[in-house]
């Protein structure tokens, strides 16, 4: 990287790929800071002589913001999720991994519904891309399973506390529409497995 700056400069494609696999290296050693700083490095570096279309960008985002999920820092996180599926990707899969990352974050601020349609966004992807059998496609499936009943208990508790007006019930727990998953064709298709 030292050597890269000072014989082409800081902004030459020698320093930003000398960033990139810093990151590589700090993510790996576990040195979270300094992996922030290389990536963060890294994605300006990008943007100023690429442009903001760049599809490595994506990646870059990700990255950060699973760097910032590991660490607690929950709003820079969800940003740099949000940032990296803004971005255009010609890998479906970075994006349904974003999708994915930032459907767990909004489980853990218990925001049920918005990861809901954050892993729905995921497992189309995987469906789509890698097919029904892969074994992350069958992952996010049972992410959305999970996501769809705490999405509904956290509705029916917000109506028991009075938060919720009843004609709203429909709309938010239970309406399949609005879950766009329709979890009885999952239970059809399980017990369609055991007769068969």
């Amino acid at each position: 990287l030292a050597f890269g700056c000072q014989l082409k400069g800081f902004d030459s494609y020698l320093s930003i790929g000398s960033f990139d696999k810093m990151s590589a290296y700090d993510i790996g050693a576990g040195n979270s800071a300094d992996a922030l700083q290389h990536l963060r490095a890294f994605s300006y570096l990008v943007e100023l002589n690429c442009g903001p279309h760049h599809p490595e960008l994506c990646s870059s985002y990700l990255k950060m913001g699973q760097i910032f999920a590991e660490n607690e820092q929950t709003q820079m996180a969800m940003l740099c999720f949000q940032d990296s599926l803004m971005r255009e990707n010609t890998d479906r899969l970075v994006q349904a991994q974003a999708h994915h990352a930032l459907a767990e974050l909004l489980e853990k601020v218990k925001q049920f519904r918005e990861g809901l349609q954050q892993e729905k966004a995921s497992y189309s992807i995987y469906k789509n891309v890698l097919g029904e059998e892969d074994q992350m496609t069958k992952d996010s499936n049972k992410n959305l399973e999970r996501l769809a009943t705490l999405a509904v208990e956290a509705g029916r508790t917000e109506l028991k506390k009075g938060n919720v007006a009843k004609e709203e019930v429909g709309q938010q727990i239970c309406d399949d529409d609005l879950l766009d998953f329709d979890l009885s064709d999952e239970k059809e298709k399980k017990r369609g497995k055991k007769s068969g």
